[in-house]
């Protein structure tokens, strides 16, 4: 067989190839293109939401309602809002869709929301040994250890003031346990979701938790939206799917990492 015989085959399949991108391209596009595009609002709350240094929409639930609107044959167009913005917008239907504080008497007669098993939850994380922590009036005496950027909701505005020490600020979750472990500090402050992924790449032995604060989060639609309850439904449909696929996930981490 000459060489020109032994490269016909390798041609054809070249050939083959670019003639099945060249046909699917069309329709990989039109996909695209049928996605419905649905105008979203996000408040500044790091870690779950911010606008980063190129001035793009950032953090956890971003990431996460980006996955389920994809999951949910939508795409998402972002926008940062003040919080006393939010209900006006949704009211007058220039906002589809808002990740927000669950069960808000404002909205009710507004928009619809979904129902999810979705958090955000607040804790005070101590090393076993260092006095436990019942409320945010027992932090007041302690070396507190923050995340530089984040709001916390405001709460510990008074905690601060009558705090003898300067709280400490990191960059990040990381150097934060690091100060902890290092006992440079009593109490690190932090949402969990944040802070338990990072005790992934650096646990710390010992390390106990009070919750401080929690509420419930839900993707609220405006009711001016067409099709606002089917966009509910949808979300809900794909955050069920989206806690099946973590589940299993987990469970096969769980059983590479005890594997001998």
């Amino acid at each position: 067989m000459t060489t020109a015989q032994r490269r016909r085959p390798l041609a054809r399949a070249v050939a083959l190839i670019i003639t099945c991108a060249l046909l699917w391209a069309p329709f990989s596009q039109a996909a695209e293109d049928e996605l419905r595009t649905l105008r979203a609002a996000y408040i500044h709350f790091p870690p779950m939401a911010w606008t980063d240094e190129q001035g793009q929409p950032a953090g956890y639930i971003i990431d996460l309602t980006n996955r389920l609107a994809a999951d949910s044959g939508y795409q998402l167009e972002w926008k940062e809002y003040p919080i006393k913005r939010i209900r006006l917008h949704l009211e007058q239907g220039n906002i589809d869709l808002w990740p927000g504080s669950a069960a808000l008497p404002a909205l009710e007669s507004i928009t619809v929301e979904t129902e999810l098993d979705l958090t955000v939850t607040l804790c005070a994380y101590y090393m076993n040994g260092t006095p436990p922590v019942d409320n945010l009036d027992d932090l007041k005496y302690g070396r507190l250890i923050l995340i530089r950027g984040y709001t916390y909701r405001e709460l510990l505005g008074e905690v601060i003031a009558n705090n003898p020490y300067r709280p400490l600020k990191t960059p990040n979750e990381r150097a934060a346990l690091e100060l902890l472990s290092r006992g440079r500090g009593d109490y690190l402050i932090n949402f969990s979701h944040p802070l338990e992924m990072a005790l992934r790449d650096f646990p710390v032995p010992d390390l106990e938790c009070k919750v401080l604060d929690e509420w419930p989060i839900a993707y609220i639609v405006s009711r001016q939206t067409e099709g606002a309850e089917s966009i509910v439904r949808n979300l809900e449909r794909a955050y069920q799917r989206h806690q099946v696929t973590a589940a299993r996930n987990h469970q096969s981490a769980d059983a590479i990492s005890n594997s001998p």
